[in-house]
């Protein structure tokens, strides 16, 4: 893999996969983390088209194993509302 050389967020555009373009689920990250900055998070869910931030509370870098709790509710609610928790092919 080569070292992105130009602006921090635009390698997205090129990086992200053609059917990942689509992509409607929450991108989850804490909200004291200092590794996925806000404007990070936003640029990589603009490059996947619809993907949409979702800030988890207290936690940092990884809010799956900080607040387990509060990213699998983000996460289910997703499959809920979309129904890709159903039966139906997607």
């Amino acid at each position: 893999m080569r070292p992105h050389r130009g602006p921090p967020h635009a390698r997205f555009r090129a990086a992200a996969p053609t059917g990942a373009r689509r992509c409607a689920h929450p991108l989850t990250r804490g909200e004291s983390d200092r590794i996925v900055t806000p404007a990070y998070g936003a640029a990589y869910a603009d490059a996947l088209g619809r993907g949409r931030p979702e800030i988890v509370p207290e936690a940092g870098h990884l809010p799956q194993t900080e607040q387990p709790e509060a990213t699998f509710a983000l996460i289910d609610t997703d499959l809920r509302e979309t129904g890709a928790g159903s039966s139906r092919t997607l």
